[in-house]
């Protein structure tokens, strides 16, 4: 892009740029067309052998099956703390300022 065709589009977006501005943007612009322009030539179409084939896959880490309702054992963490202030934790301060 030219100084020109940013000042234009400065313009259309209403934004007050100077001249050393223009010098400036006009690299920076360049710059990320040319990458976009990279990013587009890359090929998104990647074979199976490759990527492998994620259809039919279970997981294996675990079975699916319901969460545990929410704060069941909330209680009895708590009664296990040194210190807590209704359902909060109490620890000490570890970040420097005024004490």
């Amino acid at each position: 892009m030219d100084t020109e065709e940013i000042r234009k589009l400065s313009a259309l977006a209403r934004l007050a740029v100077t001249d050393d501005e223009l010098k400036g943007l006009s690299k920076d612009l360049n710059s990320i067309l040319e990458y976009v322009s990279a990013i587009r030539s890359v090929s998104t179409e990647f074979p199976d052998q490759v990527t492998g084939d994620a259809r039919g896959r279970v997981n294996i880490f675990r079975d699916d099956r319901d969460r545990e309702e929410s704060a069941l054992y909330t209680e009895a963490l708590l009664e296990e703390v040194p210190e807590r202030d209704r359902d909060w934790v109490k620890v000490k301060k570890i970040i420097g300022g005024r004490e």
